[in-house]
C-alpha cells in the first residue's frame, strides 16, 4: 500500500487524459493526429484477427481423373498402368488379389483382363 495518502491535486493531474506537452509543435492538430493513427492502427489489427478468425473456406474443383488420358494412349504399358488404378480405385478386393503376383516375371496381366 502507499505510504502516505495522496492529496486530491495528485489525483486529479493522474486522472487527466495523457497528452502532449503544451509547447509541443502543432498542438491540437498533432493530439487529433496521434489519436487518429491510434486507431487506424487498433482497426487494422483488429481486421487482421476478424479476418484470421471468419475466412471462408472455398470448395476446390475436383481434379480429373489422371487415369483416363493413359488408356487412350497406344503403348500397351499405359494402359496396364491405367487400368490397374482404376482397378485398385474400382474394385479394391479384386486388386488385392492380383497385387501378390504383379511384381513377378510376366506377372501383368493383359490389359483386357483388367478391363
Amino acid at each position: 500500500m502507499a505510504e502516505r495518502a495522496l492529496t486530491e491535486e495528485a489525483m486529479q493531474a493522474g486522472l487527466n487524459d495523457i497528452r502532449l506537452p503544451p509547447g509541443a509543435p502543432g498542438g491540437i492538430a498533432a493530439e487529433l493526429l496521434a489519436a487518429a493513427g491510434l486507431g487506424i492502427a487498433a482497426a487494422l489489427i483488429l481486421a487482421a484477427l476478424l479476418r484470421l478468425v471468419t475466412r471462408v473456406r472455398v470448395a476446390r474443383p475436383a481434379r480429373p481423373d489422371p487415369v483416363e488420358p493413359e488408356i487412350d494412349e497406344g503403348t500397351e504399358d499405359a494402359r496396364r498402368r491405367a487400368a490397374l488404378r482404376r482397378l485398385k480405385r474400382d474394385d479394391p478386393a479384386r486388386y488385392a488379389t492380383l497385387a501378390a503376383g504383379l511384381y513377378r516375371p510376366g506377372g501383368l496381366p493383359a490389359p483386357e483382363v483388367l478391363e
